[in-house]
Formats: structure tokens, sequence, C-alpha cells
């Protein structure tokens, strides 16, 4: 952002509009550390008409910046009467910066040296203040949508609601990877931004209290995802259901004109050999009936018959199973499955262990978001733990990235309320505090401790600690 050469003491003004990038060329002007690609045009005012303005915000969302160097007393005096003092009016100053900014205003006080450093900061501060509004807006108009598919994710989702599903789902991940570049905005990581412009959007994000807008915005985008990510799985198990019905229908008409097609070949062969059975004693009439000619011809009968058994055992008639395969399974009275039995804190971590090979649990990204095969292999774990009796199950998650401690209550909440709905009794499980929920490590012995990739599970025996 090369403002070009001024004489010293001049204070000046520009009219700054944010778009998208429209071309290549715009890539190299990108505004540094915004959540989205954003381009800042601006247009340079005669300073003193600047202040007369009466509307200084437009329709496509311009607004305006003034610099007013040291030694301009009248002109800043002028300046801070121009900014008034909305609602939204915000304050912020460093050692050799001051600030005024409001929505669509904005005026700076500083030396010509630092007159670049205020500007970069006033415009990354009004892109990323923008984005919050924005995201605020989003998540408010996104409840009376949540509300109507709240339902949908206990019950079968037709055909006619896909589409709509679809688009949901995809507002819901926009508003999620808006909330994470907003985030990430905020820290200002971009190094090539220089000190005294971090320093003052940083006091500008803190009169703009952003910090806390974007934590109350992190519930709402959370439990959408959460809602549709549910419906997206009820989704599959509606399209596998539908596929595996269409495909059992299929198989059983094949099967179905093969046997019609076996017994009408069987029928048309024993129509043949009757005919021909028929025919041999006019053949006979015709050329005499010898001793020499009638015992061939009843040797011809009696293979016939024997062939037509031959071949009525094998071409669809009902054939008994050999006895040894005529009972299969368990007798009545016999002992319950091992599948069904109780299991003590021993064995409940024996049959655990024996699952998590194939049972990994994880999060999406640094969230306490569990994907479907996540869900999956919890379901394959509550399975286990259902049949666990006289136990506890303290529930461990790892965290990832700053705010660990927070990550990793959420996360083990999450997976419990996973188990809970899958039918673990609720009272049998807790999740073990932020400072000590390490997977396997603590003071829990390491034979107690069952880990299911970022998920431990420590099962204790309630009367003697497992």
């Amino acid at each position: 952002m090369i403002m070009g050469k001024q004489p010293v003491g001049s204070p000046r003004a520009w009219r700054v509009r944010l778009r998208a990038p429209i071309s290549e060329g715009d890539f190299d002007c990108l505004i540094r550390d915004c959540p989205r690609p954003l381009v800042a045009e601006r247009e340079e005012l005669d300073h003193e008409e600047a202040l007369t303005a009466i509307d200084a915000k437009d329709s496509d969302g311009a607004f305006t910046i003034v610099w007013v160097p040291p030694g301009a007393d009248e002109f800043e005096i002028r300046a801070e009467n121009w900014i008034g003092a909305p609602p939204s009016l915000l304050h912020a100053s460093i050692s050799t910066i001051r600030a005024l900014w409001s929505s669509d205003r904005s005026a700076y006080f500083c030396a010509g040296e630092l007159s670049e450093s205020g500007y970069d900061a006033i415009v990354r501060f009004t892109a990323i203040l923008r984005e919050v509004e924005s995201l605020k807006k989003q998540v408010a108009a996104s409840w009376q949508t949540i509300n109507e598919h709240l339902h949908l994710a206990r019950r079968d989702v037709s055909r006619a609601k896909q589409s709509e599903i679809g688009a949901a789902t995809e507002k819901v991940l926009q508003a999620n990877i808006a909330l994470l570049n907003t985030q990430t905005s905020l820290e200002q990581l971009d190094p090539e931004l220089d000190s005294p412009s971090k320093r003052l959007c940083a006091e500008l994000i803190l009169a703009a209290n952003l910090h806390d807008r974007l934590e109350m915005l992190e519930g709402p985008v959370e439990f959408a995802s959460n809602q549709y990510e549910a419906i997206a799985s009820r989704l599959n198990e509606n399209n596998n259901a539908r596929r595996e019905r269409w495909l059992e229908a299929a198989i059983i008409a094949l099967l179905l004109v093969n046997t019609a097609a076996m017994f009408t070949g069987s029928e048309k062969d024993h129509a043949v050999e009757a005919e021909q059975t028929e025919r041999a004693p006019q053949a006979l009439t015709q050329k005499g009936t010898g001793p020499e000619t009638a015992a061939p011809i009843e040797r011809a009968k009696k293979q016939a018959a024997t062939d037509r058994g031959s071949r009525s055992a094998s071409g669809g008639e009902t054939v008994a199973p050999p006895a040894s395969t005529a009972a299969v399974g368990a007798p009545a009275g016999s002992p319950a499955s091992p599948e069904s039995a109780e299991l003590d804190a021993t064995a409940c971590r024996t049959r655990l262990n024996s699952l998590r090979a194939n049972a990994k649990i994880g999060f999406s990204g640094a969230t306490a978001l569990l994907p479907a095969p996540s869900l999956k292999a919890l379901g394959k774990a509550a399975e286990a733990l259902k049949r666990c009796k006289d136990v506890t199950v303290e529930v461990r998650a790892a965290g990832a990235g700053r705010a660990t401690a927070e990550v990793e209550r959420r996360r083990a909440n999450a997976v419990i309320s996973a188990l809970v709905r899958a039918g673990v009794n609720a009272s049998a499980l807790t999740s073990a505090a932020p400072e000590t929920a390490k997977p396997s490590k603590g003071n829990v012995a390491p034979a107690e401790t069952v880990g299911f990739g970022a998920v431990d599970f420590v099962v204790r025996s309630k009367d003697a600690g497992g």
C-alpha cells in the first residue's frame, strides 16, 4: 500500500472499497491476514472536502479514512468533530498512533513515517469486523432452517429433502470455515506486518470485543455442524439400505427366472421321453412283436424310467438334506452366548483391547466434532461397555492447538454423549479434569487404560479399583 510522496504536515483522505479479487494482478494486492481474499481499492480525496461529506458510506460499503499529521491542530479538531460520537465509535491508541473508528469513517493521528502503518491497521480491522458481522447474520438466519431439519436426524430422509439438506450443509460448512479463518486473522500471524500496524489493529480488535463475539458464535456453528453431520449419516444409511434392497430384489428375480427355466426344461424332457416311450410299441406293432425285438424294447423302457428318476432328483425336485446338516445351532437349553455375558473390569478392558485395533477415534481438526468413522468406532466400544458391570469408565480425550484444556473437556463430553446415546449407562461414565486428561498419563496405571486413538478409556472396578 504505497501512498506516494506528500508535503510533510499535509493531511490526506481516501475513499476505500473492499472487494474480491477479479484478476491475477489483484492477488498481488490482497489485504494481509484477512479472513477471505479481499482487495482494498482507494481513491484519494481532498481532505477538506472529505470532512464536509454528509454521508461517508456508500451502498457498495465504501468508507472514508483521514490521516492527520502532527501540527495540524485545527484540522485535528475538525476531524474529531467529523467522526462525531455514533454508538459504534471505537477509540484505540498506541504510543505513536491514535485512531478513531466508526462503521463508515475513520481518522488516525500519527507522524508521516507511520501513516502507512496506521492506514494498513484500519483497513485490516474493518475487513475483519465486517466478516464477524456477516458471520453473525449468517448464523442467525440459519436457525430457522436448522429447526425445520431438526427431526431429520432421527428419521429417514426422503429423496425430495436431499438437495435441501445438501444446500444447508454447505452453508454450515462455509460458516465453519469463515469462523476458523476469522479466528486466525485475529492472531495477525503474517510476518510481513510491521509492529505499529499489528499493535494498532490489536487495540481496535480489543476495543470491538471481537474475541468474545467470535466465541459466542462457536457454539451455534458447532451445534449446526453436529446436526447436519448426523443427518448426513442418516442419509448415507438410507441410500445404502435402498441400494441393498434393489440388489436383493434383483437377486431374487434372477433366482426365480433360473428356477422357472429349470422346471420348464425338465417338463420338456419328460414330455419328449413320454412321447418316445409311447411310439416304441407302435413301431413294434408295425415291424412285428417277435421275441427277438420285445426284449430290447422292454430294456429301453426300464432305462428311460431310470433316467427320469435321476433327472427328477437333480432337476428341481425336493431332495432331503444330509442328516449331518439337518439341525444347526445350539440346543434349546444351551447357556447364553459369550457375546451377551456380563463383564467385570478386567474382562471389560480385555474386550475393549480386542476392538481397538480396528476402532480408532479421532476428531475433525482442532474441534470436538466426531466424524462418521469415529462414531462407528464408538458404537463398537459402546457394545462392549454395555456389558461391563460394576465398573466406572473415565473418558480422556487429547487436546489440540493452544486451547488444550477447553478442547479436551469438550471432546470428552462429546464422547460421553455419543456413548450414552448408544445405550451405555450414563452413571458409569466420567470425564477427567482438563489438566489431567492427557491420554495414558498421570497417576493412572497403564493396565487400567485402553487407548482408542485420540481417546482413552480408564476402566476401574467400583469396589476394588480395577
